[in-house]
């Protein structure tokens, strides 16, 4: 019977000391306090270690959206843009056209002057603001093709694009794009094709509206008699 209660004391000492090192957990301001109420052994032993070390909590911190023209930027990205590094900026953004500029300083190539991948840049965005106008809302613009032709080097100032559309269809889109300096002078000339995917064209009962085909493509009826 002895034994029964020495091993039930035994037992009640740890369990206490077990819930006085959760609330060491719970409560690490007074861990001193705490550590005086266990063993001298387990108390010298925290002493020298010093108080529990918690994980601080990590605050996300989310970045509003912002718009490229018609293009919603994901806040996660906002600080990773091309267009931001270069110091592109959009002038004017509507269907039919659309103007950027871009500063010649930050955007050399090693000889001084205005790098070709730069005048390629702004082409492309321009073009593809210009066929996310034409996709619509819900809609989507991927480019597919660009050509840049160089004609005259720039070494100061800023460039202006002008993109108006060659061609805009249901599926694809053509833009061309005239880059010129401080003085009108055209320096580049680029053309940039898109595959468009057109914004949701719901009818009646929330079914797709069917697409009418052109007159000119409609199978002609033919009798045979």
């Amino acid at each position: 019977m002895g034994t029964r209660t020495e091993a039930f004391a035994s037992f009640l000492r740890v369990t206490r000391r077990e819930q006085v090192f959760l609330d060491l957990v719970k409560a690490p301001a007074t861990w001193q306090q705490q550590a005086m109420r266990l063993s001298p052994f387990t108390s010298r032993c925290l002493t020298r270690i010093g108080p529990p070390v918690r994980a601080r909590k990590q605050t996300e911190t989310v970045m509003p959206n912002i718009m490229l023209g018609p293009m919603r930027v994901d806040g996660a990205y906002e600080g990773e843009q091309l267009t931001r590094r270069m110091g592109i900026e959009i002038v004017t953004c509507e269907p039919g056209l659309v103007v950027g500029t871009m500063p010649i300083s930050g955007n050399r190539q090693p000889v001084g002057i205005l790098h070709g991948g730069a005048n390629a840049v702004l082409a492309e965005t321009l073009g593809s603001l210009a066929a996310f106008l034409h996709a619509g809302p819900g809609g989507n613009a991927v480019g597919v093709d660009l050509s840049c032709t160089h004609h005259r080097w720039v070494s100061s100032g800023t460039v202006t694009g002008v993109c108006r559309p060659l061609g805009e269809r249901q599926a694809m889109a053509s833009y061309e794009i005239v880059i010129t300096d401080d003085s009108g002078n055209r320096t580049c000339t680029a053309r940039l094709t898109c595959a468009v995917r057109r914004g949701d064209r719901r009818g009646p009962g929330g079914r797709t509206a069917p697409r009418r085909r052109p007159a000119q493509d409609q199978p002609r009826r033919t009798e045979h008699r």
